[in-house]
């Protein structure tokens, strides 16, 4: 018969999975906001590039020649900027994937410890009503005997 005290390092490990669980999941939530930081900044970099574009279209229909320059100095920069957005972006969308992958493996392995704890807590009850069957048994047993010679 397995003991009830065999429960205290699952205990344990259900207190170390839930605590490493946490911990990753606030891992997990930090880079995720730093995705969408990152997604922020390069949309508002493409977004700023739309609207130079428009005012450089704007200025070359009313034939702002000086609006046009400064469109052409500022373009490659623009879209260094950009690029530059977009890489940081994938970057982290990247870390956060990883992240993810782990809050995911550390879950599951919460889950486990906790089927097995289940599964301990029913062999302990069975344990349980298999001792007071055999206590019951015994009584009556004794109870048996008792009657058939006396």
């Amino acid at each position: 018969m397995r003991s009830v005290d065999q429960s205290g390092p699952l205990e344990s490990l259900y207190k170390l999975r839930s605590d490493e669980c946490d911990q990753i999941e606030q891992v997990f939530t930090s880079y995720h906001l730093k995705e969408r930081e990152a997604e922020s900044l390069w949309r508002r970099s493409l977004q700023i590039k739309k609207e130079e574009q428009e005012k450089a279209e704007n200025a070359q229909r009313s034939g702002d020649e000086a609006s046009i320059q400064e469109f052409s100095v500022w373009l490659p920069y623009g879209q260094k900027e950009i690029e530059e957005t977009y890489k940081r972006y994938q970057k982290a969308k990247g870390e956060c994937e990883v992240a993810h992958q782990e809050l995911i493996q550390a879950q599951a392995a919460l889950q486990a410890v906790e089927k097995l704890r289940e599964q301990h807590k029913v062999a302990d009850v069975r344990a349980s009503l298999l001792k007071e069957q055999m206590i019951l048994d015994e009584i009556a047993l004794r109870h048996f005997i008792r009657r058939s010679y006396f």
